[in-house]
């Protein structure tokens, strides 16, 4: 019910930041059991504000907090991999997806999902991307979009080359991506 109240979303979610922004508290969120579990398990089905279609900035912020967590030591890099978990299977969905699509025209209902799930998941990986904040971590998140998903980024563009749904999310990613902030592309 909660997941509705887009004010209420958003005063938790920017709550959520600040006290992600200080070190200090930072360390003490991730010893929290709470935050363990959303470092594992973070998507839609879980957190139902996600899958909110009034809520598509609130999923950066999220993601931006949440790796920032998790990224604030050496440890995280290693959990990386577990943390990316969740976003395989629908990467993996929308792969299969323009693969069909290669082949034959797909009908609205199953172009309207797809459509659905890409602009969640760039956001997504731009919040993701957004907490990458030194050299290592942005080479580990990187390696991990490149060469498996990134190409397939590429089918969407040219797939929804007018839509801005997709194409707003989608360059909003490639820009954060190719931004040098803190020196972190080698």
């Amino acid at each position: 019910v909660w997941c509705r109240h887009e004010e209420l979303v958003d005063k938790s979610l920017v709550l959520f930041h600040e006290l992600a922004s200080g070190y200090s508290s930072s360390k003490t969120l991730s010893k929290l059991d709470v935050i363990t579990l959303a470092l594992r398990h973070h998507g839609p089905a879980q957190l139902p504000f996600l899958n909110q279609s009034g809520n598509p900035r609130h999923r950066t912020t999220f993601y931006t907090t949440l790796t920032r967590i998790l990224l604030m030591d050496d440890n995280g890099l290693l959990e990386l991999e577990l943390f990316m978990a969740p976003f395989v299977p629908v990467l993996q969905h929308l792969q299969a997806f323009f693969a069909q699509a290669a082949i034959s025209e797909p009908d609205a209902a199953t172009m309207s999902e797809a459509k659905g799930l890409l602009t969640g998941v760039l956001r997504d990986l731009r919040g993701v991307c957004i907490g990458t904040a030194n050299r290592r971590a942005y080479v580990a998140f990187f390696d991990w979009l490149y060469p498996d998903y990134l190409p397939m980024l590429v089918r969407s563009v040219e797939l929804w080359w007018n839509d801005s749904s997709v194409t707003t999310p989608l360059l909003k990613l490639m820009a954060e991506l190719v931004h040098n902030k803190c020196q972190r592309i080698a």
